[in-house]
C-alpha cells in the first residue's frame, strides 16, 4: 500500500447484493469533497458474461469519454498506470472495458488516495472494509458464511451496510439471523438511501 493511501474494500455478503453499483455511488459522493477518489474495479474472472458487459463502464458511460484509458490493458503491455487518471465525477475510475485483458490491478498500482476496490477477497491491506447485505432469506442464506468470516477476521475495520430494506422488521429480522447489527442501511426509498450514502461518506472521511 502506498503512504497515506486509504482502501476501502466493498463487497456482497452474496452475489446480487448490489456491491459494485453502491461503491461507485460511494466513490462519486467521496468525489465531492476529497480531490483524489479512485473506484477499482478487481478483475480476476475471465468469463464469457463479464468480457461481453463490463457493469460500471456500460453503467456510467465512460465510453463516451475522451481518451479513457483502459488501464487492465496499459498493465499488461508493461506501462506505468499511476501516472494518469480517468477522470469523471471526481473520480479516478479504474475499470475494465470489453476489450480488456484477463489481469489484477491492486491499489497501490493506482493513483489515488482514497480507493473504493470493488474486490471479494485479499482484506488484509484494507483499512476498511464494507459487507452489503440485502435483507431477504435468499441472500441472508447465501451469505450468512461469508458475514460469519468476516466477523471473525476482521471484526474491528468491517461495516454492515444493509441494501434494498423495505421496513424496520425487515432489518430486524435479518440482523438477528445474522447476529449483527447495522452500521449503515440503505432503503428502498432513493432519497433515503442518498442521504445514507451522504453519511458514509462523512464517516469513511471523518475516520481517515
Amino acid at each position: 500500500m502506498k503512504k497515506h493511501q486509504k482502501i476501502i474494500s466493498i463487497l456482497g455478503a452474496s452475489s446480487g447484493s448490489g456491491a459494485t453499483y453502491i461503491g461507485t455511488r460511494l466513490a462519486i459522493e467521496m468525489g465531492k469533497s476529497k480531490s483524489s477518489v479512485t473506484f477499482l474495479e478487481d478483475y480476476s474472472c475471465n468469463c464469457s458474461k463479464c468480457e461481453k458487459s463490463p457493469l460500471v463502464y456500460y453503467e456510467h458511460e465512460l465510453y463516451r469519454k475522451p481518451r479513457f484509458k483502459d488501464f487492465f490493458f496499459e498493465k499488461m503491455t508493461g506501462h506505468i498506470i499511476d501516472n494518469h487518471v480517468n477522470d469523471y465525477k471526481g473520480v479516478n475510475w479504474v475499470v475494465r472495458t470489453p476489450e480488456s485483458p484477463v489481469c489484477t490491478i491492486r491499489p497501490d498500482e493506482v493513483a489515488g488516495e482514497y480507493v473504493i476496490w470493488d474486490c471479494d477477497h485479499d482484506f488484509d491491506g484494507s483499512d476498511l472494509i464494507i459487507c452489503v447485505i440485502v435483507p431477504s432469506k435468499m441472500h441472508l442464506m447465501a451469505g450468512v458464511e461469508n458475514v460469519r468470516y468476516l466477523k471473525k477476521r476482521f471484526a474491528g475495520k468491517t461495516l454492515f451496510l444493509f441494501n434494498n430494506v423495505t421496513s424496520g422488521a425487515a432489518l430486524k429480522k435479518a440482523e438477528s439471523f445474522l447476529k449483527i447489527k447495522a452500521d449503515f442501511c440503505l432503503s428502498t426509498n432513493e432519497e433515503d438511501s442518498q442521504e445514507a450514502l451522504v453519511n458514509l461518506s462523512k464517516y469513511i472521511v471523518t475516520l481517515f
